[in-house]
């Protein structure tokens, strides 16, 4: 097989694999409630100028000071924002692991209720009786859980949870929680740094690199289309603008050593200075829009815990991301000149979930679709609620 293919091949594989994983953990769970942030398209305008002044920082310091004084401190602080990732990664699937093997239940979700509360109690003694019915059910509970040596013991006994909290004047300053999963993860991860730092090598350059690549799609969540699609648009114009107008960008991403992009030989079987790279906001920016069609999709289908489900959205605009970057290297190939990824990957995902729409008669709910915990939804769930009875 031909070596550049190999590369090649490598290369989308990597680029999808973090989108498809970070897409599947920014769907949100009933049982567990997890920190996101909201991008909103005052951010999606604000990117590409701040993406260019970033860029145009890096530039001068690279120009004007030491690269060796840079490239420490963007590798510390990459590295960590990376270990940080690989953490988060990583210890939900221990954990996971941990259950299947000890035969431990998942833990359930702690506002999950207990008892069912009658309707034709007053609030005062609905509250009194919930109280008294949690007690019971923790007294039980206490009483018939099993040592921490059984086959059948809780996640709690087993992992030794530890809770760190910082008290001043009853107000709280700093809370920690973790357990003895969380203490190994942050070894392993520990030293799987210290290797990186030493050694520089590309693989573990690249695990970094798409650990980096699942935080941020999993984390950063698009309010709308609206604002996916001003992102997308905004950073095609930067990315234009950055690698055909000025040598800016490839100065930049050929001065730096450190995990902010991914790397593979062009030729994986001899030994070669050539490399096949794409930059991490080629795979992160189209991620968080990709991440959106999921939830879309999740909540086009009644929001199902499994994730056996319709996803003609996600589908499609991921299928026109690997046509894009395949766009990309072929354009590259005939033009023998580097190309801005982004100048083919937004259109491709823009139109995707356009013609998709178009197709199913849902254009107008994606245009007025929004995500997250914002007022407007709020206000439009409150809208579409019934009246509550008149009991006068």
């Amino acid at each position: 097989m031909d070596p550049l293919i190999v590369s090649y091949t490598a290369i989308i594989t990597m680029a999808v694999l973090p989108i498809v994983i970070g897409s599947y953990r920014s769907i949100p769970s009933s049982k567990k409630k997890k920190e996101t942030e909201i991008m909103s398209s005052r951010d999606a305008w604000l990117a590409p100028l701040v993406g260019s002044a970033v860029l145009v920082l890096l530039y001068v310091l690279v120009k004007y000071v030491s690269k060796e004084m840079i490239n420490i401190f963007i590798t510390g602080y990459v590295t960590f924002f990376g270990s940080v990732c690989i953490v988060q990664l990583i210890t939900p699937e221990l954990r996971s692991l941990i259950q299947r093997l000890l035969n431990i239940k998942p833990e359930e979700p702690a506002d999950s209720p207990q008892e069912p509360i009658s309707s034709n109690f007053s609030t005062a003694e609905s509250a009194s009786n919930a109280e008294n019915s949690r007690a019971a059910s923790s007294e039980d509970q206490s009483k018939a859980t099993p040592p921490a040596s059984s086959p059948h013991c809780d996640t709690i006994s087993v992992l030794c949870p530890i809770s760190l909290k910082l008290k001043i004047r009853k107000k709280v300053f700093f809370s920690l929680s973790f357990d003895i999963l969380d203490i190994l993860s942050v070894i392993l991860v520990s030293a799987f740094a210290a290797y990186y730092v030493i050694y520089k090598n590309w693989i573990a350059s690249n695990v970094y690199g798409e650990a980096i690549c699942f935080g941020a799609i999993s984390l950063i969540h698009l309010d709308s289309f609206i604002t996916g699609s001003v992102l997308l648009s905004g950073l095609f114009l930067y990315d234009i603008f950055w690698v055909f107008g000025t040598d800016v960008m490839v100065t930049v991403a050929q001065s730096f050593d450190a995990p902010l992009l991914l790397r593979f030989p062009r030729n994986i079987f001899a030994s070669s200075s050539q490399w096949t790279m794409l930059g991490l906001g080629d795979i992160v920016v189209p991620g968080i829009f990709i991440s959106l069609c999921l939830r879309y999709d999740h909540e086009k289908a009644g929001k199902p815990e499994s994730h056996d489900f319709a996803k003609p959205y996600f589908n499609t605009c991921l299928v026109a991301y690997v046509l894009g970057l395949i766009t990309t290297i072929v354009v590259m190939h005939t033009f023998k000149a580097a190309q801005p990824a982004l100048l083919y990957l937004s259109p491709a995902c823009v139109l995707s979930v356009i013609f998709v729409a178009i197709f199913k008669g849902d254009l107008k709910n994606i245009i007025s679709y929004t995500s997250g915990p914002n007022e407007e939804k709020k206000a439009k769930l409150v809208e579409e609620q019934p009246p509550a009875p008149n009991n006068s």
